[in-house]
């Protein structure tokens, strides 16, 4: 599923995109708070990003400028400012489209999904945290640039993990997801066994790698 990062301090407009944003069959990951979705944004990548010029902190134009240092996914500006000067600035500093507030949730959808069919399928098959990164399409996972060559079992448990990034994700999940089995109790080993060699593989390449986390009669996460 495609993950469109939100951001706008404007917490009632933010809550209405991610809400059309969810309806329309995509992600919605929503920051408040500029620098709070900077931090996300320099260990993850979305599909799309849609981002307010004027905000508290760091501005927008700000954030657009540092990210595409690196990155090419669609990044959407919203804006109350209307003069034109404003509009070119916004598309000179790298942003793929423009929408002036107060605007129609509908239309923004519909300028999304333009700009989401324009990219490569494999930008949005790439998901990066910390110093990880796992691509879908090349069914590669990486240690600080290194391939872990990890067996088709361990990609999809990282997979799995890498797309709930702060999220628990129970032992039961993760076996049902990766065997497409009915789950008993005596599972959580299986996976527990898998989860043992990808840590194996990642220490050998950074000793004391502790991005897999074990939550205790739960499951596990990675942050």
């Amino acid at each position: 599923m495609d993950s469109i990062v939100i951001v706008d301090d404007e917490k009632d407009i933010a809550d209405l995109i991610s809400l059309y944003i969810e309806n329309a069959g995509y992600k919605p990951i929503v920051f408040y708070n500029s620098r709070e979705a900077e931090k996300y944004l320099d260990n993850n990548i979305p599909s799309a990003l849609i981002l307010d010029i004027m905000m508290p902190e760091i501005d927008g134009l700000s954030v657009l400028k540092k990210l595409r240092e690196n990155h090419n996914y669609p990044i959407i500006l919203l804006t109350a400012k209307t003069g034109q000067a404003d509009v070119l600035k916004g598309l000179y500093s790298g942003a793929d489209d423009y929408i002036k507030k107060p605007f129609d949730p509908l239309e923004l959808i519909a300028r999304l999904n333009v700009h989401l069919r324009k990219v490569p399928k494999q930008i949005s098959n790439e998901i990066t945290y910390r110093n990880v990164s796992l691509n879908k399409a090349k069914h590669e996972c990486k240690l600080n640039n290194i391939d872990l060559q990890l067996t088709p079992i361990e990609f999809k448990i990282m997979e799995i993990l890498m797309e709930q990034v702060g999220s628990v994700v129970s032992s039961e999940e993760i076996f049902k997801k990766v065997w497409k089995e009915d789950y008993f109790e005596k599972d959580s080993n299986t996976v527990s066994v898998h989860i043992r060699n990808i840590r194996y593989k990642m220490n050998k390449i950074s000793k004391n790698t502790d991005i897999i986390k074990t939550i205790w009669g739960v499951g596990y996460k990675i942050e």
